[in-house]
């Protein structure tokens, strides 16, 4: 029973700290509000078709050397879903 019990914390934890926005853009926005977005805050967006990547990217005072902005395709809309931040050594 507490194995139980606490199986269903963890799950309620996980499900409640879900992001609802990645660098400050919104989950589940438009490829082209999201390149908009990055354009405005100064930088060159590469659009790469699947995926608009941006160099030396900064969030949260940490410097990368790139950063990759996914979307999910439906039909014609496209939907912001996931990003990675990377940095070369």
């Amino acid at each position: 029973m507490k194995r139980l019990l606490f199986i269903a914390l963890l799950l309620a934890i996980s499900v409640s700290v879900k992001a609802q926005s990645i660098a400050g853009i919104d989950i589940w926005s438009s490829k082209q509000k999201v390149k908009q977005i990055l354009e405005n805050r100064g930088y060159t967006v590469y659009d790469e078709g699947a995926y608009l990547e941006v160099y030396d990217f900064i969030i949260g005072g940490n410097e990368f050397d790139f950063a990759k902005f996914y979307f999910q395709f439906v039909g014609v809309n496209s939907y912001f879903t996931d990003a990675t931040f990377s940095s070369r050594y």
